[in-house]
């Protein structure tokens, strides 16, 4: 794989994770009854941790390509197999 190639699929996979998380998110907003409902039946967690996992979420859906501007570990993994 040229270079060119690694590095969109790399963005391609960032951004199908960020819409996941994005969309997590606002699930766990939009429908916070139902989600309640399972926290607390299935999982028997209490409700206001559903709070903390949704703001996450968004801040890292937010923050998701500022880091990737720093060095990569993978970098030489990724240069050797292109």
């Amino acid at each position: 794989m040229s270079g060119k190639s690694v590095k969109i699929a790399y963005w391609a996979a960032t951004g199908l994770v960020a819409l996941v998380y994005l969309g997590r998110a606002t699930f766990y907003i939009t429908a916070h009854d139902m989600v309640a409902g399972m926290y607390e039946g299935v999982l028997t967690f209490p409700t206001y941790i559903i709070w903390p996992p949704a703001i996450l979420k968004i801040v890292s859906f937010l923050t998701q390509n500022r880091v990737r501007e720093k060095k990569s570990p993978y970098d030489d993994l990724l240069n050797r197999a292109a």
